[in-house]
């Protein structure tokens, strides 16, 4: 009998609507783990296609480099976002809250040693202003 897997497949010009938290975990353990390509590199397309390969690869589903993107940056709002209301002046920088949502929490502590601000580079935070609602400006 064949081993028939399914492969879930998305629209790749549309955000993901609910990430499965192994393969929103999967894409943080990659994005740290290609930390310094990111650093080294101006052109980050190369990347995240890197990222969304190993994921197809390693969870057969099918997701875009443009979706990994999108996800990663709200992650990363989302730890951000967090990390203010837990502080004692939550709106000291003048960003607007909102309530933290599952993935917010759940990858919180993952992504609480900041890797991505390891370096001088601001390269990462110029290309998220292109990222509004899921949507990157292109």
């Amino acid at each position: 009998m064949a081993n028939n897997q399914v492969i879930q497949v998305l629209n790749p010009h549309e955000p993901v609507a609910e990430w499965p938290d192994d393969i929103a975990l999967t894409l943080i353990e990659q994005r740290r783990r290609h930390h310094q390509l990111f650093e080294d590199n101006t052109n980050h397309s190369d990347l995240w296609t890197r990222i969304a390969n190993y994921i197809r690869h390693h969870h057969q589903y099918e997701i875009s480099a443009r979706q990994c993107q999108v996800k990663w940056y709200s992650l990363k709002r989302g730890y951000k976002n967090l990390k203010r209301l837990l502080s004692r002046d939550p709106d000291a920088d003048g960003y607007e809250l909102r309530s933290p949502n599952w993935h917010d929490r759940k990858f919180y502590d993952e992504l609480s040693d900041e890797f991505w601000l390891r370096s001088g580079t601001l390269i990462e935070d110029i290309e998220e202003i292109g990222v509004v609602d899921g949507v990157i400006d292109e």
